[in-house]
């Protein structure tokens, strides 16, 4: 796997873990959809 594809799948992941809100409750930030 080249560099340029594994950046682009840990961003895929990381923009997953965004959408369902992983993110907001892992880190404590607001969640604009509450």
């Amino acid at each position: 796997m080249i560099r340029s594809d594994a950046r682009r799948e840990f961003t895929r992941i990381i923009d997953g873990l965004y959408d369902n809100g992983y993110l907001a409750e892992a880190f404590g930030k607001e969640c604009v959809d509450d």
